[in-house]
């Protein structure tokens, strides 16, 4: 699998069989490809809550070589724009994450051929004519545009698959 761990709040410390013992702060996103195999841990060891996502993409490639980085984004990378998660952190698979925090309305246009999902990290907006909140997600097939209205402070996160 190629696994994303994308730190909202707090941080988040990952151990692995590579050697890895690194503590992921909040607004970094980090991406395991399991390949033939990885023996991890994830877990929050400080007394600051945090939140976490774990997203998991089934690879094109198999039997290979398991591998762990990270790359911490900024505010500014994702402020009224995607940000395409998977140029700094790339996987084996035809399909990019992409991450936006929204205070204006937006305009993004989607590849009719190509099938989307949001999920709505944070805030509240009008997204293709439909209220969301924190928490909700949407797929999207045969679609040429995603419209963002009405954003509070909102965080998004957008995958674009094959």
């Amino acid at each position: 699998m190629e696994i994303f761990g994308y730190v909202i709040e707090g941080s988040s410390h990952h151990v692995d069989s590579l050697g890895n013992d690194i503590e992921v702060p909040a607004g970094a996103v980090q991406r395991m490809s399991a390949g033939r195999g990885i023996s991890h841990t994830e877990g929050n060891t400080t007394n600051i809550p945090n939140r976490y996502l774990q997203l998991w993409i089934r690879p094109n490639k198999f039997d290979t070589e398991p591998q762990h980085n990270w790359h911490q984004f900024t505010r500014e990378d994702k402020l009224n724009k995607f940000c395409n998660i998977t140029e700094k952190l790339p996987i084996k698979q035809d399909a990019r994450l992409l991450a936006g925090i929204f205070t204006d309305n937006y305009i993004f246009n989607l590849d009719n051929n190509r099938h989307y999902y949001l999920y709505m990290v944070t805030g509240t907006a009008i997204i293709n004519n439909i209220d969301l909140i924190e928490g909700d997600g949407l797929s999207y097939d045969n679609e040429s545009i995603l419209t963002i209205s009405n954003p509070n402070e909102l965080e998004i996160i957008l995958f674009d698959l094959v």
